[in-house]
């Protein structure tokens, strides 16, 4: 299993300036929230599931071969890859 290992504080201080002032964003933010969710739940097991417009890696041939060469390192747009794979 994958582990991700975050200092506490400086998430939390990562949180305030993605709240306040001029570094303010909503979506930063919320993706940095929804860490600190997962860290506060310990005890459940995470699981990050992307999605892309209406594709999901588990229902979605194209997009799970696309996160896996992402995976190995691959610089890749899905749309393009997309349009590859319909070819």
């Amino acid at each position: 299993m994958d582990e991700l290992r975050i200092d506490e504080e400086l998430l939390n201080e990562c949180i305030k300036v993605a709240t306040f002032g001029e570094t303010q964003h909503r979506g930063i933010k919320g993706i940095l929230e929804m860490i600190a969710m997962a860290g506060y739940r310990w005890r459940t097991p995470v699981k990050v599931v992307f999605f892309n417009g209406d594709k999901e890696a588990e229902l979605d041939d194209k997009y799970n071969d696309y996160l896996d060469r992402r995976a190995c390192g691959e610089i890749l747009d899905f749309a393009e890859h997309d349009a590859e794979m319909t070819e």
